[in-house]
């Protein structure tokens, strides 16, 4: 993950935009200096240009304005926030945003379980249950307080929405 910006988790196969069910893709260089939001846009109108939303953002929204509306077709979008440069390295480590939609297939949450376990010297925030209310992205959010791995928050999450599902 330190040479990309972004990974994105497919829920289905599809042949025809090529990938397959908990298939992990990563996208965008971390050695250039292009945006999140311009890889998105990128990979998102390469994609589904048949989605007119993608043609509508621009560069001025926030990267996870276009990974909200990827997580709605199912995909689960992890976002590299990580400055490699050694000074930001070293006070900030690496970080990263890990934005799910509301359902995921078995084969995903096994390829984000692999996925979360060969990140585990970042620092994660993960988002998820999300919508736009009044034009503003909401999410519940887990952020690790004690230096959490990027597992045990992922732990902490599939508890949140087990114990929401036994509550129904």
């Amino acid at each position: 993950m330190n040479e990309n910006k972004i990974a994105l988790i497919y829920d289905h196969d599809d042949i025809n935009k090529g990938f397959t069910d908990g298939q992990i893709e990563f996208y965008g260089n971390m050695e250039q200096d292009s945006l999140h939001i311009a890889y998105l846009l990128d990979y998102a109108r390469s994609k589904f240009p048949e989605i007119p939303i993608f043609q509508q953002l621009t560069l001025r929204h926030q990267p996870e304005v276009a990974a909200y509306f990827l997580t709605r077709l199912g995909m689960i979008v992890f976002l590299n926030m990580t400055k490699y440069d050694s000074e930001h390295l070293k006070k900030y480590g690496k970080m990263g945003m890990l934005m799910l939609p509301d359902q995921m297939t078995p084969a995903q949450i096994e390829s984000l379980k692999q996925f979360v376990a060969d990140i585990q010297d970042f620092d994660i925030s993960i988002h998820y249950n999300l919508s736009i209310d009044m034009g503003m992205l909401d999410a519940k959010t887990i952020i690790g307080l004690n230096h959490e791995t990027p597992m045990e928050l992922m732990n902490l999450y599939f508890e949140r929405v087990s114990e929401k599902n036994r509550n129904i």
